[in-house]
């Protein structure tokens, strides 16, 4: 019976682990919303230089967006772009400066989306 009870405690404690685990994930995930994130892509017409794929570089020289590795790195990038002190394209600091905190986190999801 011992024998029992222990197996049953540490098949609970794991299980435990594994649900706590997952919460967390949800805990740190992005909270985008991907279709509120097409309608900041259309809207602000990304897919004009970037490609309605994301895969194209813009002007030719930009990374290409899809290509960033989290959501919380396209999030970073936007952010940053809004930043007054950023030495990025004056192009895409003129269009980071129109999105609102939740654009740029429905933009990121949309993007890692794609």
């Amino acid at each position: 019976m011992k024998i029992y009870l222990l197996a049953l405690l540490i098949l609970l404690t794991f299980n435990g682990c594994n649900n706590y685990q997952d919460e967390l994930n949800k805990t740190n995930a992005s909270s985008g919303n991907i279709q509120a994130g097409l309608n900041v892509f259309n809207q602000f017409a990304c897919a004009n230089c970037h490609g309605a794929d994301g895969k194209t570089p813009a002007l030719g020289v930009s990374r290409i967006i899809t290509d960033i590795s989290t959501i919380r790195d396209v999030e970073n990038a936007l952010f940053a772009l809004k930043s007054t002190d950023s030495n990025r394209n004056q192009i895409m600091k003129d269009e980071a400066a129109k999105l609102s905190k939740q654009d740029i986190i429905d933009l990121a999801a949309y993007i890692k989306s794609l």
